[in-house]
């Protein structure tokens, strides 16, 4: 990642409120892909399919948010939840 020394020492002091802010918005998110999160496990819902959730098919704008909230969470400091993210798919 080729992020700004001082903005990742910036995050990297955040303090937990924002983490906390940043994983409800997580959940937000994860609620609109179809998918849900207990603690630190990302899981499909069983509602999803790809007829319902359009952003299942390869490209389109959401694979961008999805990387964007990828690194997101890597700036603030939660490699827990990028973890989680990912295995999710």
């Amino acid at each position: 990642m080729n992020a700004d020394p001082r903005l990742l020492a910036f995050y990297r002091g955040a303090a937990p409120a924002l983490r906390e802010r940043q994983r409800h918005s997580l959940d937000v998110m994860l609620g609109f892909y179809g998918l849900t999160r207990d603690a630190q496990a990302v899981e499909a819902l069983p509602a999803l399919s790809i007829a319902t959730h359009i952003w299942l098919k390869a490209g389109g704008h959401n694979h961008l948010r999805i990387t964007r909230i990828i690194r997101s969470l890597a700036l603030c400091h939660q490699p827990e939840m990028v973890h989680a993210f990912q295995q999710a798919f």
